[in-house]
């Protein structure tokens, strides 16, 4: 802004001249000029002089006296023809004529229309310029704020409707200031942020007018009833040919055309319940809780109740009138920040009484690594969840009983410092908000399946996990003492916080199983006997069923050379009869055998019998087989067993093979539902002999499979064998193999099916089927 010293009228003409013959030399420059900060526009100084009327100044300042309108943009003056401006008064001007919007709305909600002089209503918009006339109004849900160039400010409740009147357009000259606003029906409130003091101009519809010199004057119209209420500064009140002046905290009204009543004290502020004037509240995920209360005040007959972000009261969030009974007030999902909260009484003859304030620091939390809520002034959350506070510099801190320091960037890991409350309190305050942390830890319950087994199972599932990132936070462990030995397993649970863990003993006795945390703290326990009890005399016990390996009924295939059974280092003792039928070439053919095993501690016995009652005479072996197998290991959980087998096979017929030896090796293995099998060995030809049923020299074999549990009484099979045999005289050597899938049924009493493929024909066949049934040990 510049300055324009007073001086006499022929220099002012003079300096006017001159800058009016530099605008036009340079006009570029001239529209270059910057806006003087606070101002839309540039603006000077006019000091005015003894006998100086608004006239004088814009011939002085503009060069005509067509421009004395302007004087009144940002002063607040009467400019009657011939009417003396105050002597020494420093007058704000704009530098050039200009033509800008009278005032500026700024909406707090969108309920809010505008009508311009002539127009229809239509809906406003922030930032929308209002010119002379134009009429605003806000609905029900609706609020406004307007800002005249010479900031005066105009706040516009629910249900008002108001007509601006310009101060840079206005046309007539007057005797007095001309009025921001005609209130025709609802509230307004008047505030002054002028360069100097002064008054807000309101006039209401019917006559009466109001001088506001304050920045928080309430002017209410009711039908034909205006009220006055003053809460800063003092005010004017004019209708009827009469004025009363308001002071501070009174009130006045009048009805139409009447005259004021004389101003009466406006009902005191209400008393808030526990706490200052400064509060503080948290706000978790930027959603805060603010409450408060407060006593109630003699006669009155409603409240209201405004919540805003500045301290003017001017950006409002909330607004609301309730009862005389209502004593509380409750905002939700406030985002961080601060907040202002006023309360007034309203008597029962709708007087507005005087505000008790009070300000609300909102902190922002923040849960990281679970989920959290706030019930009330307590946290709920898990004990593996991290806190976090945005620093605040108004706003200290404590844990539990501990001192208050400022708040920075605050970062409790509720895990290792696991405090029962957070206390928060303005800098320069004892009253603090205690925030109850309830911090809920995991719990685990475990379950043991299969205790009077050999191989038990241990199932875990752990509570409280909503949101927890479990492996980075918990990292939970199966701690498992037997014997004087800890053992340690890391748990990997499944979506639904559950986890299993085999528990193999090879004999009955205490153990003692624990699940932790990464801390080391115990989630969940549980101790008990687990395995078989031996009998006193050391014979084998009777209680509880070995795990079973492998299959009891395996395929047999046709051709001799390839017949080879897949056997486990555990013989199961069964009775099998079964038969299997294959295409070999363009024949078909059947083959039946029977077969017996058991066994005796490590030790396993068996016998079988291999008949070929149809098919190729050629190939036809009726042999039977006798062998022994010994389990080197043999784990009480199955996990792992392996031994060596011999077998040998003596013709029962003149055209069957001759004496076979067959040495070999297994390998099997069970865990949960899955085993597997691996076989190795070689078939020997130990005599010449009559068979005619081709039998190479040597045949070497190596069987693999697996096994799946379907059920406890129904097991699936997949093995894939593979034969190198050598020919006579020796010659090189061919290959045989094929794939096969089996599926048992029962348990005691059993059934069996099955199925091979072999791209090779010429002997096993391509397709060969079996059939089985049996009786075996459970």
């Amino acid at each position: 802004m510049s300055w324009r010293p007073r001086s006499s009228r022929r220099f002012d003409a003079f300096v006017c001249a001159a800058l009016g013959a530099l605008a036009l030399a340079s006009p570029s420059v001239a529209r270059a000029e910057a806006p003087t900060p606070g101002f839309p526009e540039p603006v000077v100084q006019w000091g005015v002089q003894k006998g100086d009327t608004c006239d004088d100044v814009a011939r002085s300042l503009y060069g005509d006296a067509r421009h004395a309108p302007l004087v009144q943009r940002y002063n607040r003056v009467g400019c009657a023809k011939g009417q003396a401006l105050p002597e020494g008064l420093t007058l704000v001007m704009p530098a050039t004529p200009t033509k800008i919007s009278d005032a500026t709305l700024r909406s707090m909600r969108p309920d809010v229309e505008a009508r311009a002089p002539g127009g229809a209503w239509s809906s406003a918009a922030s930032g929308q310029p209002l010119t002379s006339s134009t009429s605003v109004h806000t609905l029900q849900q609706g609020r406004a704020d307007i800002q005249f160039i010479d900031r005066t400010r105009v706040f516009m409740a629910p249900n008002t409707l108001v007509v601006i009147y310009g101060t840079a357009s206005q046309t007539q000259v007057s005797k007095t200031p001309p009025p921001a606003v005609e209130v025709q029906e609802g509230e307004v409130k008047a505030g002054l942020a002028a360069l100097r003091g002064g008054a807000v101009e309101v006039a209401v519809a019917g006559g009466g007018r109001v001088s506001a010199a304050s920045r928080d004057a309430v002017v209410q119209r009711k039908g034909t009833r205006t009220t006055v209420s003053v809460f800063d500064g003092k005010a004017d009140v004019s209708s009827g040919g009469k004025t009363v002046a308001v002071p501070t905290n009174h009130g006045t009204r009048f009805v139409g055309s009447a005259p004021p009543s004389p101003p009466r004290p406006l009902p005191p502020p209400p008393a808030w319940n526990g706490g200052g004037a400064d509060a503080v509240t948290l706000a978790l995920g930027g959603e805060g809780l603010l409450t408060a209360g407060w006593r109630s005040v003699p006669g009155a007959a409603a409240y209201r109740v405004e919540l805003a972000r500045d301290e003017a009261m001017s950006d409002l969030v909330a607004r609301e009138e309730v009862g005389a009974d209502v004593l509380r007030f409750r905002a939700e999902k406030l985002p961080a920040g601060t907040y202002f909260l006023a309360v007034r009484a309203i008597d029962g003859d709708e007087y507005l009484g005087v505000a008790s304030r009070r300000s609300v620091a909102v902190v922002e939390g923040r849960v990281v690594g679970a989920t959290g809520a706030l019930e009330g002034d307590a946290l709920v959350t898990s004990a593996y969840a991290t806190l976090t506070l945005a620093p605040r510099p108004d706003v200290e801190v404590a844990i539990d009983d501990g001192p208050f320091a400022p708040l920075g960037e605050a970062s409790f890991e509720l895990a290792r410092r696991a405090p029962k409350h957070l206390r928060l309190r303005r800098r320069g305050t004892t009253s603090a908000l205690d925030v109850e942390v309830r911090a809920a830890p995991a719990r685990a319950t475990l379950h043991v399946d299969g205790a009077d087994s050999r191989a038990a199972e241990v199932h875990v599932a752990l509570e409280g996990l909503a949101g927890v990132d479990v492996a980075q936070r918990i990292a939970p462990e199966l701690r498992v003492t037997r014997g004087g030995a800890q053992e340690k397993t890391p748990l990997v649970l499944s979506a639904s916080g559950e986890a299993t863990v085999p528990l193999a003993m090879a004999k009955r006795g205490p153990v003692a199983l624990v699940v932790v945390d990464r801390q080391g703290r115990a989630l969940g326990a549980w101790e008990g006997e687990v395995g078989v009890t031996e009998p006193a005399d050391g014979s084998p016990s009777t209680t509880g069923s070995p795990p079973r390996l492998g299959t009891t009924a395996p395929l047999l295939v046709q051709t001799t050379p390839a017949d080879v059974a897949p056997w486990v280092p555990v013989a199961p003792t069964a009775v099998v009869l079964g038969a299997s039928f294959g295409v070999a070439d363009a024949d078909a053919g059947a083959v039946g055998h029977a077969h017996a095993s058991g066994s005796v501690g490590p030790l396993g016995v068996e016998l079988g019998l291999r008949t070929n009652a149809t098919g190729d005479e050629s190939a036809a072996d009726t042999s039977a087989w006798g062998g022994v197998r010994y389990a080197v290991l043999d784990r009480a959980d199955g996990s792992l067993a392996w031994g060596p087998a011999f077998r040998v096979a003596f013709p029962m017929t003149s055209t069957a093979a001759p004496v076979r030896l067959e040495p070999g090796l297994a390998f099997a293995g069970l865990r949960g539902s899955v085993g597997w099998l691996v076989d190795g060995g070689a078939r020997l030809r130990a005599s010449d002999g009559d068979g005619r049923a081709f039998v190479p020299d040597v045949a070497a074999f190596v069987l693999g499979g697996l096994t799946y549990d379907l059920a406890t009484w129904a097991r699936g099979s997949a093995l894939l064998d593979g034969h190198w045999l050598s020919d006579s005289p020796p010659a090189g050597g061919s290959v045989r193999g094929g794939f096969t899938l089996g599926l048992e049924l029962g348990t005691g009493l059993f059934g069996a099916a099955s199925a091979r493929v072999s791209p090779w024909s010429d002997g096993e066949g391509h397709l060969t089927f079996g059939l089985a049934a049996g009786v075996r040990a459970p």
